[in-house]
């Protein structure tokens, strides 16, 4: 019988807050989690610096002032916003796969 290669898949979900005026929201996600800031550098080049703590799994509700700010998931997160008319929520999916023995960490 013909065996496929296998193949490892790593996914993730980015998320940018846009916050208009100071705001809060609620996080509820499974794995720890580490929200950045976004700036701009005095060349005009986007930088990130981390904003708070990082978040332990579970419920946590953050205060964020006027800004943009981005945080990365590997699993499903739940994300309640308190104040929608002061943020704006952006989010995508990325997919990599791994090929063959090629696994994160080794």
């Amino acid at each position: 019988m013909h065996q496929y290669p296998r193949a490892h898949v790593l996914s993730s979900l980015a998320v940018v807050l846009r916050v208009t005026a100071p705001a809060a929201i609620i996080l509820t996600a499974h794995e720890i989690v580490r929200i950045d800031r976004v700036a701009q550098s005095a060349a005009g080049d986007a930088t990130t610096e981390r904003y708070g703590d990082l978040l332990p799994p579970g419920t946590n509700t953050i205060h964020l002032d006027r800004g943009t700010y981005h945080f990365r998931t590997r699993g499903a997160a739940r994300l309640h916003i308190l104040d929608p008319d002061s943020v704006t929520v952006s989010t995508a999916r990325s997919v990599t796969c791994l090929p063959g023995d090629a696994r994160p960490g080794t």
